[in-house]
């Protein structure tokens, strides 16, 4: 497999602008020390306004520092690694299944799909859209505007404009939805790059 890469230090701005950071839709910092991680994404927040930029953390109390600095989030290895071990010991068979269903079933993915304002289907509830007769997905939450989570919503959750729809099933399902919507494409992520 090849991989196009860029050989310098990423806390130098020729080098991030070298690997194409002013065109870059996301920005990942995951250097060893959170000064770097800061020092990287305050760089690259001023060469690239609109980027999304994901920054590792390691002292957690560092974590508004890198916010700060124009992180859109921010993680933590220790802190995700110990709630993998809390997982692991009270819910154990969760866990288990989580697990077994990611090694069966391979193509299962967690996804968003955003709803644009365009779409016909924007500001209508959840039984107006005919998910489930065009796709296999399963609706676990909807994300609306302002960072608020509605779990497991019933038929008459509102869907609204700039609305985000986590769903579970397969790839091609996800892009029929996008087709549905009217939304723009954008890859998807397996379970295992959310639950580690």
């Amino acid at each position: 497999m090849e991989l196009l890469c860029v050989v310098g230090n990423a806390t130098d701005d020729h080098v991030l602008i070298a690997a194409g950071v002013e065109r870059a839709s996301g920005v990942i910092a995951a250097l060893p020390t959170d000064p770097d991680n800061l020092f990287i994404t305050l760089s690259a927040r001023a060469l690239n306004p609109s980027s999304r930029i994901v920054s590792k953390v390691v002292e957690i109390e560092n974590e508004p520092k890198i916010f700060r600095a124009g992180a859109d989030s921010v993680v933590s290895p220790h802190r995700i690694g110990g709630l993998r071990l809390v997982s692991q010991l009270i819910r154990p068979r969760v866990t288990e299944f989580l697990d077994r269903m990611l090694r069966v079933t391979k193509n299962l993915r967690f996804d968003e799909v955003t709803v644009p304002e365009s779409s016909e289907y924007a500001n209508k509830i959840l039984r107006d859209i005919p998910i489930r007769q065009q796709t296999k997905l399963l609706v676990i939450a909807l994300h609306e505007p302002g960072y608020h989570y509605v779990y497991n919503p019933g038929p008459d959750a509102e869907v609204k404009a700039g609305a985000g729809l986590i769903v579970m099933g397969e790839p091609e399902d996800v892009a029929k939805l996008r087709t549905l919507f009217g939304a723009s494409s954008r890859s998807s992520w397996t379970t295992t790059d959310r639950l580690g």
